[in-house]
């Protein structure tokens, strides 16, 4: 994409909007896309100076620290956006080793219409990571899969298959399909593993 003689002086919100605008600019009125980009590049991505002629633009200025920041974000409030009249509740399904579940926890909380489940392997995210997913409540509930990600992720695929077979959306109940070991509720005052369930699934 070209951004013209004028480039160079855009702001990090401008190019954001016209890189949105090529996409989804017939969909979306410009004044509402302008809003979710304002709201999605609401931190900075500064170009950092390693040699001469060569820099590195970081990525990891956002809530979570991850680059999924910016991906996530955009696509919470589009998604928004887009389902703001459908009257039905919107559920995202993530299988997760890290940063791509506290990137969508953090960018889909207090989103309306949404809740978010996010299955990850049991000690196999780090302690923050974990206090990402974990420690939000509201909207956002975390699975804690005694597995791998792979596991995780068949898990989802599972939930998916059950939901397209029965055309109906996907309940947290049909992903505890496995025998549970323990649950917690999120809390100001205890953080791992809040609002996790332990799941452990059966031998292959």
């Amino acid at each position: 994409m070209r951004f013209g003689e004028g480039g160079g002086s855009l702001s990090f919100q401008e190019i954001g909007f016209s890189v949105a605008s090529a996409f989804f600019g017939e969909d979306v009125p410009e004044g509402a896309l302008r809003e979710i980009v304002e709201g999605t590049v609401s931190f900075d991505a500064p170009l950092a100076t390693i040699g001469p002629g060569d820099h590195i633009l970081e990525l990891f200025h956002g809530p979570t620290l991850a680059f999924k920041d910016f991906g996530a974000r955009f696509m919470a409030r589009l998604m928004a956006w887009l389902t703001r009249e459908d009257g039905r509740e919107l559920t995202v399904l993530v299988a997760t080793s890290g940063d791509t579940g506290g990137a969508v926890a953090s960018a889909f909380h207090h989103v309306p219409g949404t809740r978010v489940v996010i299955l990850y392997p049991q000690g196999k995210v780090s302690g923050l990571q974990e206090k990402q997913l974990t420690a939000l409540g509201g909207n956002i509930t975390a699975l804690e899969i005694q597995g791998s990600f792979d596991d995780c992720q068949a898990l989802v695929k599972s939930a998916f298959s059950i939901a397209n077979y029965q055309n109906t959306s996907i309940s947290p109940r049909q992903i505890r399909s496995t025998s549970l070991v323990s649950s917690h509720k999120a809390s100001t005052t205890s953080i791992p593993p809040a609002n996790s369930l332990k799941a452990s699934l059966p031998p292959s």
